[in-house]
Formats: C-alpha cells, sequence, structure tokens
C-alpha cells in the first residue's frame, strides 16, 4: 500500500521573535510551513509531506532547506529563485501572550493587506473553494472577508458551496465541525498560560489533517487539534521543540 502524499503551499519567512529585554531571537515561519512541519512530525514514516514554495539563492534560503530536510519534509517541489531573499517579520506578544481520503483541504487565513482589495480576495477564494473537500476556517478570518454575523451563517455558507467536512476554529472557544451530516461541538484545551499565539491555528491545522489522513473520526480530530494547540501557545514563536510535542 502506498503512503499518502500530503503537499502544502504558501511561503516560508524569517521570523524574529522579540523578547522582554529588547533581544531578538531569529527562526523561520508561516502559516502553511508551520502546519507542514507538525503535520510531518505527526505522521512520520506514515506519510510523505511535501512542501511547494519558492526561496532565493542565500544563506537564509540554504538554512531554511537544511531545517525542513531534517523536519522530514520533502524540498522535489522547493524552486530556488537567484537574486530572491525570504520575507521577513516581527513578532511580539503581550502578557495573555467519515473515512475517505481528502484530495484537497483549505484554510482561509485571510490577510487584507496582501489583497487588492475585498472583492478579489472573494473572487479568489471561490475559484479554489470549488475544489475543496475539507475546509478548516478561522471564524475571524471569515468574518472580516465575509461579514458573516455568527458561525451559523459561516457553516449554511460553506455547506452551500457543497464542502462536507467543515471546521470553524475559534481561538480559545470550542471548535466546531459539521462532517457526514453530524455536527461536533468540541471544547478546547485550556492552559495556565497563554505565551505565544503565534502557530495555534495552523497546528491545530496539522493535528486535525493528521488524525483524519490515519482514519480517526473528525471529533477525535479536532481533540487532536486542541491538544496540539494547547502545548504551542504555551511556548514562544511558531515551532515549539520536539520534545514537547504531544504523543
Amino acid at each position: 500500500m502506498s503512503l499518502p502524499r500530503v503537499a502544502l503551499i504558501g511561503e516560508c519567512m524569517i521570523e524574529l521573535q522579540q523578547h522582554a529585554d529588547g533581544s531578538l531571537r531569529q527562526s523561520f515561519g508561516g502559516d502553511t510551513l508551520n502546519t507542514a512541519v507538525y503535520l510531518a512530525r505527526l505522521l512520520g514514516e506514515r506519510a510523505k509531506v511535501d512542501y511547494v514554495t519558492a526561496l532565493g539563492d542565500d544563506s537564509f534560503s540554504d538554512a531554511m532547506c537544511r531545517i525542513w530536510a531534517d523536519e522530514g519534509i520533502g524540498l522535489g517541489k522547493v524552486q530556488r529563485l537567484p537574486g530572491r531573499l525570504p520575507g521577513l517579520y516581527c513578532i511580539q506578544t503581550d502578557a495573555n501572550g467519515e473515512r475517505r481520503f481528502v484530495r484537497v483541504a483549505f484554510d482561509n487565513n485571510y490577510r487584507p493587506r496582501l489583497w487588492a482589495s475585498v472583492e478579489q480576495a472573494r473572487e479568489a477564494y471561490q475559484a479554489c473553494l470549488q475544489h475543496v473537500d475539507l475546509a478548516l476556517l478561522t471564524e475571524d478570518d471569515e468574518q472580516a472577508l465575509y461579514g458573516y454575523a455568527d458561525s451559523e451563517q459561516l457553516l449554511a455558507a460553506y455547506r452551500g458551496r457543497g464542502i462536507d467536512e467543515i471546521v470553524v476554529k475559534r481561538g480559545a472557544q470550542s471548535c466546531l465541525v459539521e462532517a457526514g451530516g453530524e455536527r461536533f461541538d468540541i471544547a478546547s484545551q485550556k492552559v495556565e498560560r497563554v505565551v505565544d499565539t503565534t502557530a495555534a491555528g495552523d497546528s491545530f491545522s496539522a493535528a486535525y489533517l493528521a488524525a483524519r489522513l490515519m482514519g480517526e473520526h473528525p471529533r477525535q480530530a479536532a481533540e487532536a487539534g486542541h491538544r496540539l494547540a494547547s502545548v504551542v501557545i504555551q511556548h514562544p514563536g511558531a515551532l515549539v521543540p520536539k520534545s514537547v510535542m504531544p504523543v
């Protein structure tokens, strides 16, 4: 039996994490890359995870590729463009700092500044959603893009698009899952102290996808998502040490 193959498309950037004393810690991160790393860790030898992106020919891009390879991520779909450089972002946090193969999973991740207009973003999303089997949606992003009044309106809209597995991520609140004609309200896991929520949604998505690829029910997949996210938000930066990954 051939192994499942997963390809994530997106970008990885140079991440600067600012500490309380003003010093900066440099690492790498990006929404889809974070998901790819956690997915590769969770699935191990049971699946092949590739990352589809473009990098430059600089030392930062070289380091990214080494780290991804160490994480078990395939580099065959990574383009290297002469003279180009990865993007850069800085994180500042406050004190509160049914079983079937899913072919296409969609995470909304709407960022207004990356689009010329709301209309352009909606048009692009709609083109993608025609091919989607599973939608992993952050409620705040959906409200910003479409103006949905609540979770019910959001779920109804995606059902209307013919998507039969829908996950609505709602931060520290419970997540909502609709799949196979059933609905589940899965409570999040409480933590003593939130350090950094940078990759909370990304890690949730990775754990959810990993569980579904291994044949788990959507309810168990959502529980796995909350479990990993609860660990990730207790550490600084997007990617936590492998040693703290939940079993």
